[in-house]
């Protein structure tokens, strides 16, 4: 892992984007940002650290992106970041990384990112 690693952040809601982009850049965090499961499986993952999904996408949702890391990208922590998925949705992603409600739970979140950046940099 390069000195500058990178958040992976998908998610369809220029909303949730543009709150949590902003969070990061407030703490000069980078982000690669994606709006779709196909637009974010084909993603160069070079220097990505850690990754927030969307639970529900309008192509899919991020337990299938979740799916994909692992087998390209096993040292990614994975979080994902929902306002009201499933609880079937909910519970396959938590046996995945940490599930985080929206809005409640944004700066939650972004402590996660930071300790997840901060151990990725240490390992």
């Amino acid at each position: 892992m390069s000195a500058q690693a990178h958040v992976l952040l998908v998610d369809d809601s220029p909303l949730v984007v543009h709150a949590v982009s902003k969070r990061l850049r407030e703490l000069a965090i980078s982000a690669v940002v994606y709006d779709s499961v196909a637009s974010s499986v084909g993603a160069t993952l070079a220097d990505v650290a850690c990754a927030l999904l969307d639970l529900e996408l309008a192509d899919g949702d991020g337990v299938a992106i979740a799916n994909h890391l692992r087998a390209t990208a096993p040292n990614v922590a994975i979080a994902f970041f929902s306002g009201g998925a499933p609880d079937d949705l909910r519970a396959r992603a938590s046996a995945l990384g940490r599930v985080f409600t929206k809005p409640d739970d944004l700066e939650e979140a972004i402590a996660w990112i930071v300790a997840s950046l901060a151990a990725s940099l240490e390992g």
